[in-house]
């Protein structure tokens, strides 16, 4: 019988682990200070976050307008301008669930 070495785990943890999606642009200093603390948070509370710089892309700029920084899990809004931790944890959890961990 083989044992899982932590970096095994993590490895694991990394690819099945949900990913959030933050709308702005890379000159939103709202923007910037969001990416930040979703960062951070990465660890502790088992996510990926990928950035999409809307600037440039007019669908996204007619979707989005002036509602950045946005962030996303799939197609639903978590929150915008300001990080809800309590929603974001509350999201990630359901996602969870629904993946049956």
């Amino acid at each position: 019988m083989e044992c899982c070495h932590d970096n095994d785990i993590t490895r694991i943890a990394t690819v099945m682990a949900p990913t959030v999606t933050l709308f702005g642009h890379s000159y939103c200093s709202l923007c910037f200070d969001m990416q930040k603390e979703l960062e951070a948070l990465t660890e502790s509370m088992g996510f990926r976050v990928e950035f999409v710089d809307i600037e440039g892309r007019p669908e996204l700029e007619r979707r989005f307008g002036e509602l950045v920084p946005a962030l996303f899990l799939g197609e639903v809004e978590i929150c915008h301008y300001y990080l809800d931790k309590v929603r974001l944890r509350a999201f990630l959890k359901r996602a969870a669930q629904d993946a049956g961990c």
